[in-house]
């Protein structure tokens, strides 16, 4: 590996689903879905035909539509955002022994992820700064981190370029100082909580349809899947890392998904449909870490 600094990669292409599991858009260790094997991959495609239709999910099933995450109603168990930058050296929830990204204004190699493999960090002013984060030459995210004149609030103004269809979907994050603010560094280092997110109307929904033992998932980006219930993994359309999920759907309410990366898994999605069918809960967990966060979303039209 070279002597670059090194940064965590801040989010991922799967839009509210990872701000919501890795403290929302902004760190994807807890939401990286993962990449089967071809052999995996390969057999999910050869044997959609050959399952045969379970007759209890085969009609109208009360996922099928479209569902509005509700951001207000996030909550989550995920730790604090730790930023630095002093010395000239960016960090955010850095592992021991990461020396940090130079934020020079210059693009820097990161570990390969699959998700971003260049950041570029700027510092804009005093209490401003912007990152630029690119996979294999593109340019995926810019997030620009701004303090409160007092200090204790940080916002993050979110660009996504990381969809198929490439189109730019906007989010801002806001978060709380948690303790003090380290001597001399930039105004927006120290330990941040979150209190709050604003997402586009209607950028973040789920677009879902059971078919018997089929199911398919969407955004309006295009990013999603079609699998089958009870199938093997099944790749991730628009996923940088080449990402995959496994479905099951215990009853006719609820479905679980499971996500993982080179086969090892990342997290899961729990979505179940109550409230006569008008709201989904959806809760989140990462497999390693213990995080956990429930979101609702409610049914359009």
């Amino acid at each position: 590996m070279s002597a670059e600094p090194r940064i965590v990669n801040p989010m991922s292409s799967r839009s509210l689903r990872c701000l919501i599991v890795a403290t929302l858009i902004l760190v994807n260790a807890a939401c990286q879905p993962g990449a089967s094997t071809a052999t995996q991959e390969q057999r999910s495609t050869n044997d959609f035909a050959n399952y045969a239709d379970t007759p209890q999910l085969k009609i109208n099933s009360v996922f099928n539509g479209r569902w509005r995450p509700d951001a207000s109603t996030i909550k989550t168990n995920a730790l604090p955002t730790v930023i630095s930058l002093g010395k000239g050296l960016f960090r955010r929830d850095s592992k021991k022994g990461d020396r940090g990204i130079k934020a020079d204004g210059v693009f820097h190699s990161t570990p390969g992820d699959g998700y971003v493999d260049q950041a570029e960090v700027t510092i804009i002013n005093s209490h401003s700064v912007r990152e630029v984060d690119k996979i294999r030459g593109r340019t995926v995210y810019i997030v620009v981190y701004t303090a409160s004149p007092d200090g204790n609030t940080l916002t993050w103004e979110v660009t996504n370029y990381a969809n198929p269809d490439r189109v730019a979907v906007h989010s801002r994050l806001k978060q709380r100082r948690i303790g003090r603010k380290p001597v001399n560094d930039h105004a927006i280092s120290g330990t941040w909580q979150q209190v709050e997110i604003n997402v586009v109307e209607g950028a973040h929904d789920w677009i879902l349809n059971v078919d018997g033992n089929r199911i398919s998932f969407r955004t309006p980006q295009g990013v999603g899947y079609d699998a089958l219930i009870d199938g093997p993994p099944v790749r991730i359309k628009g996923d940088d890392a080449g990402g995959t999920a496994a479905v099951v759907m215990p009853n006719s309410n609820t479905i679980i998904e499971t996500d993982a990366i080179n086969g090892v898994i990342g997290s899961s999605l729990t979505m179940t449909v109550i409230d006569n069918g008008k709201t989904m809960k959806a809760t989140s967990k990462a497999a390693t870490r213990g995080d956990a966060s429930t979101f609702y979303l409610r049914k359009q039209g």
